[in-house]
């Protein structure tokens, strides 16, 4: 009881000026609250989108600035019934060339390799078909990495397209309302960072300086031409 409330509890705290816009729960769909997440679920802010991830072995948390999602992908995985068939069809193949050249050679190793292989090929079908190599998917990709949310439930699989929906229209609106903002102030000032080598702590370099120059006389003559 101890160790499940633990886990429960193990979400990252939103920042200041950060706001919950939805979430996913592997199993829940879509939940309007972040305290309603699972330990399977993602939490879409207005800054980030977070991911949770927990297995038998770990807890994986991972956040994504939410302007670097470039793209989203739903899996759904379907079991083919022309599967089954060729993987029955092969093993019961397997079986009566097996029987048929044991009963006609008495030879094992030939028994074993025409009608073993066909069986071996069968049974493995079988086993992919049964247990697919993959899981229903809700995936979110940027430039760097692909973050994926498992559907564990049919309620989830109904309601992802909805969720990504939502999402979607929040992205494109917050998107449109920073392009249409108007700065009210043009600042001028150059920006270094003091990790870099550009007129930063590191070691000088003559063209770096020469284009900080350039710009700092730009900005000086800007500064000082009077206003018409």
């Amino acid at each position: 009881m101890d160790s499940a409330n633990s886990q429960a509890v193990i979400y990252p705290s939103l920042l200041n000026h950060e706001q919950f816009q939805a979430g996913f729960d592997s199993r829940k769909g879509i939940i309007n609250d972040p305290n309603e997440a699972g330990p399977n679920s993602t939490l879409i802010t207005n800054l980030r989108l977070i991911n949770r991830v927990n297995t038998d072995d770990a807890v994986t948390i991972t956040s994504l600035p939410v302007g670097n999602i470039t793209s989203t992908e739903i899996i759904r995985v379907s079991k083919s019934n022309s599967k089954l068939f060729r993987s029955i069809l092969l093993m019961a193949s397997g079986i009566i060339i097996g029987w048929s050249t044991w009963l006609l050679l008495d030879v094992i190793a030939i028994t074993l390799i025409f009608g073993g292989l066909p069986g071996l090929i069968g049974f493995y079908l079988l086993m992919g078909w049964v247990i697919p190599d993959t899981e229903n998917m809700l995936c979110f990709y940027s430039n760097e990495k692909s973050i994926n949310q498992a559907l564990h439930t049919k309620e989830a699989e109904l309601s992802v397209h909805p969720f990504i929906l939502s999402f979607y229209n929040y992205y494109f609106n917050q998107d449109i309302s920073e392009n249409n903002q108007v700065p009210s102030k043009i600042d001028h000032t150059i920006n270094r960072s003091p990790d870099s080598t550009f007129g930063g702590t590191g070691t000088p370099n003559p063209l770096e300086n020469a284009i900080l120059a350039n710009l700092k006389q730009s900005q000086q003559n800007y500064e000082e031409k009077p206003e018409s």
